[in-house]
């Protein structure tokens, strides 16, 4: 599956790229990793696999549901750091 970089070249998709920005906005919160987490990385990269097999998405298209779908659980915190590293 592909997804379209900023500067418009497309590449493979790497999951672990997303799981790894995840686990970072998580740890940033908290000093821990917990199955919540990994249950939510789960998740957030198999929804976003699935949305992939029908058509390439663009990594800020990505990272939009990133946010969508941490915005939606528990972890607002998280969501905001989140936010706060795709901006930096």
């Amino acid at each position: 599956m592909k997804v379209i970089k900023r500067n418009g070249s497309e590449v493979e998709f790497d999951k672990q790229k997303i799981a790894n920005a995840i686990r970072g906005a998580f740890r940033e919160q908290y000093d821990y990793e917990s199955d919540d987490m990994t249950s939510c990385i789960d998740k957030i990269t198999d929804e976003i696999e699935t949305i992939s097999k029908n058509r390439v998405l663009q990594v800020e298209e990505i990272q939009d549901i990133v946010e969508r779908k941490l915005m939606s659980t528990k972890y607002k915190d998280v969501a905001k750091a989140y936010i706060t590293y795709r901006y930096l």
